[in-house]
């Protein structure tokens, strides 16, 4: 089976990609590069979305972040610094993880901000109603009904 990604090949009706159809697009990517360029790049993971295991919210921080960006103009400060030829590798680039797994690679990136909580003991009795355990998605928590609380479970591989 073959994929066509390229809309131009599509368009002339053709079933596969040629060597010159990848220099040709190749050349155009290139050629346009700097016209899609706004300076930075500011990323989350699965995008407007939010991650399904979010130890913290980021959106306001995120809205806060890129307003900051265009407000300091980046792609101003980097035509005075590389020139107009301003390719992708030239943006500074932030990525903001809602959780500790780090989906938006974060490791990578100019600024990388991993959302992570931390677990807060407080005085209140424990209910048992379970939520605690329900929530820890490490299992390190169960409940002891015997004794009416819940218990941390710590646990070492062989």
């Amino acid at each position: 089976m073959t994929l066509i990604f390229d809309p131009y090949v599509v368009a002339a009706g053709r079933k596969g990609v040629t060597i010159l159809d990848v220099k040709t697009a190749q050349k155009k990517y290139i050629t346009n590069m700097s016209s899609e360029i706004k300076g930075f790049q500011l990323d989350t993971c699965f995008g407007s979305g939010g991650c399904p295991n979010r130890a913290v919210e980021t959106n306001s921080l995120f809205n806060s972040i890129e307003n900051l960006l265009v407000k300091e103009d980046i792609l101003k400060f980097l035509k005075q610094n590389v020139g107009d030829n301003i390719k992708f590798h030239h943006e500074f680039r932030i990525t903001l993880a809602d959780c500790p797994n780090a989906c938006s690679q974060p490791q990578i990136k100019d600024i990388g901000i991993i959302g992570a909580s931390i677990p807060d003991i407080t005085e209140n009795e424990c209910t048992l109603c379970g939520q605690s355990v329900d929530i820890c998605k490490e299992n390190a928590i169960t409940l002891n009904e015997c004794q009416g609380r819940s218990e941390n479970v710590i646990t070492f591989p062989d």
